[in-house]
């Protein structure tokens, strides 16, 4: 699937798969010569939650969210829930 992501350079259309969790998906890009970037992304507003070197990690991460939040509100929604980056950033780092 594809869906429109944000980055540094305004938002482009990129190629997407759909993980476990729902709002969330792997992005994926060219990252350098025969390397990919993945990317666990906020489906509805295609903004980034954290890159890594490959899916598996990708999946991982997106699993570990699962649970935190509603991923499937809107960015706003999730940007007024109190606390959320904090949870996030803990549960990554276990």
């Amino acid at each position: 699937m594809k869906i429109e992501i944000e980055t540094t350079t305004g938002r482009h259309e990129a190629e997407a798969i759909e993980t476990d969790t729902p709002g969330l998906v792997i992005t994926y890009e060219p990252r350098g010569r025969d390397a990919l970037s993945y990317t666990v992304t906020h489906q509805g507003s295609g903004q980034s939650i954290v890159s890594v070197s490959t899916e598996r990690k990708a999946r991982r991460i997106a699993a570990i969210l699962d649970g935190l939040t509603d991923w499937t509100q809107s960015a706003a929604e999730l940007q007024a829930e109190k606390g959320l980056n904090r949870r996030v950033v803990d549960a990554l780092r276990r």
